[in-house]
């Protein structure tokens, strides 16, 4: 078996336990999910339910943590949260494994990626963002296809988690004070303007906070 073939036989194995371990698990123990899986059920059920208009308010505007929310409220409106989850962990588990898989030599090292200590503590949304932060620092070519993959990163990012965002400008920033080539100051300019677009656009990074609560709650009792 040449060696080829071994690594595309390795990366479908890795794919297929993936998968397995999320689809046959009746609840993954990640520990914050169970609270975000109640907020996203919050936002696909409030319509519907009287009761939870009665003590819940929505956000009166986006803000980029509440992203994920609202994806799995979409998911949970047609098919249950529980499903939604195991699909987007699938997707995130898959792209991970093919982004080790064209351009590392260890596809191996990406189950320590996929279950690191962030998604196991259930900080759910920033370890989402983890495939398109992987791809803001790809050797992709900085051509008009290379181009839009940053971009769209860069976007995706910032859209599900301001502190991400962040990093991912705080590293554009370290390549660039260390590399100091056009490519580098043409991706740090990119991830400024989208950074800073997006964030004004949701409210600022104060807004996002994880520590804020995504709904204004109050008992109508008190």
């Amino acid at each position: 078996m040449d060696d080829k073939l071994k690594d595309h036989l390795l990366c479908l194995i890795l794919i297929f336990a993936n998968l397995l371990l999320i689809w046959i698990s009746p609840f993954l123990p990640l520990q914050d999910v169970p609270q975000h899986l109640a907020n996203a059920h919050l936002i696909a059920e409030i319509p519907n339910i009287p009761f939870y208009q009665e003590l819940y308010s929505l956000p009166g505007s986006f803000k980029s943590y509440h992203a994920l929310y609202y994806v799995l409220g979409l998911f949970g409106s047609g098919i249950s949260l529980i499903t939604g989850l195991k699909v987007l962990l699938s997707i995130y588990s898959i792209a991970i494994i093919l982004i080790f898989r064209k351009f590392s030599n260890n596809i191996l090292l990406s189950q320590l990626l996929i279950w690191n200590s962030a998604l196991m503590m259930g900080f759910l949304a920033y370890s989402i963002t983890l495939p398109f932060f992987i791809c803001l620092f790809l050797p992709f070519s900085w051509d008009r296809n290379g181009k839009a993959v940053y971009i769209f990163s860069a976007i995706i990012v910032n859209l599900i988690h301001i502190v991400a965002g962040g990093l991912a400008l705080f590293t554009s920033v370290m390549r660039y004070l260390v590399n100091r080539d056009n490519v580098e100051k043409s991706k740090l300019i990119a991830n400024v303007l989208v950074f800073l677009v997006i964030n004004s656009l949701v409210g600022g990074a104060g807004g996002a906070s994880a520590k804020l609560d995504v709904f204004e709650t109050w008992l109508s009792t008190m």
